[in-house]
């Protein structure tokens, strides 16, 4: 019984997984729709509101609005900001199950070296949560492995633009995940640690 729920476990697990590189991978190409969409949008609503001044001054009906080449251009949108929705929110909560609650043995790596101070890292990056933006940006990275009995997660770190000690961190599992951050956190245990981007 219990090699079965095992299983089903397994393959639900595997189903979503295939799910999520499918969400990572729509983004990529979806878009194109979008920009293809725009030349038919503008030209429909131009039209669409030629035909409106019109019928309002001939007092006749009024034309049907452009609903489709609008949705066109809006829907790929949405999906994709969907998907980077879904996929950041489950490699945040995947970092903080590799995490641990504090009993698993987690081995830290910062630019390839294995990190003396772990327990302080992994106490930092169990603050990791969604911030607003404030009109910055990522610098001087800092590339981080974290191992555990839970499994490996692969990051990145930007140094805030504008706050030193606010970090902007990024999954290297997916694509939109490597692009779009999965939260900060704010800390100063990384400013020891060199960043090879700096010039």
């Amino acid at each position: 019984m219990l090699r079965r729920a095992f299983c089903l476990i397994m393959i639900f697990m595997m189903g979503m997984d295939r799910i999520l590189q499918l969400m990572d991978f729509i983004p990529s190409r979806i878009w194109v729709i979008s920009v293809l969409a725009i030349p038919w949008m503008t030209a429909s609503v131009i039209r669409f509101n030629t035909k409106l001044q019109r019928a309002k001054r001939q007092q006749c009906d009024i034309p049907r609005f452009p609903w489709i080449p609008i949705l066109l251009f809006i829907g790929p949108i949405l999906v994709c900001e969907f998907c980077a929705d879904v996929l950041t929110s489950v490699e945040r909560n995947r970092l903080l199950w590799v995490l641990g609650t504090g009993g698993e043995q987690t081995v830290v790596r910062i630019n390839g070296a294995v990190v003396t101070n772990s327990t302080e890292v992994v106490s930092a990056l169990r603050m990791v949560a969604t911030e607003m933006g404030h009109h910055s940006h990522p610098i001087r990275t800092l590339n981080m492995r974290v191992q555990s009995s839970r499994g490996v997660a692969d990051l990145v770190f930007g140094r805030d633009s504008g706050y030193s000690r606010e970090y902007w961190v990024f999954s290297e599992k997916y694509r939109c995940t490597s692009l779009n951050e999965i939260g900060r956190i704010h800390t100063p245990i990384f400013d020891q640690y060199p960043t090879p981007s700096n010039p």
